[in-house]
């Protein structure tokens, strides 16, 4: 009886080893998810921003390869719609996904030039 408590103790003992290290695994991937995603972000921002100065449209898939992400990740990350990113523009449409006219920024249609490739992206903005 004595050596069962015994090894009922040590197990619970493990088992509580257990769970503190995985906690803190778990803490440490998330930290580092956030650091990763904070990064994503950024080089987001540097896109977008990128865009809003040459008033250019681009295409959700050169964006999302320039950035290594996909499409559906990238349009994730943008958030709700607003002038800033509707520059960002489906491929077939030419437009961007899901916005209505007051979501559009103004001059959206100043030209008729679209950015079809990652390269352009990568070239200029040595992302």
């Amino acid at each position: 009886m004595f050596v069962t408590r015994i090894q009922e103790l040590d197990a619970l003992h493990l088992w509580d080893s257990t769970i503190k290290s995985a906690k803190k695994a778990s803490n440490d991937t998330a930290r580092k998810l956030d650091k990763g995603q904070i990064l994503m972000q950024e080089k987001i921002d540097i896109v977008v921003n990128y865009l809003n100065d040459v008033k250019t449209r681009c295409t959700y898939n050169a964006a999302a390869k320039a950035l290594g992400i996909t499409p559906q990740a990238l349009k994730k990350q943008l958030g709700e719609p607003r002038h800033e990113v509707s520059w960002l523009v489906n491929v077939g449409t030419e437009e961007p996904a899901g916005y209505s006219d007051e979501d559009k920024h103004p001059e959206l249609y100043r030209t008729k030039r679209i950015i079809k490739s990652a390269e352009v992206l990568t070239r200029n903005l040595d992302i």
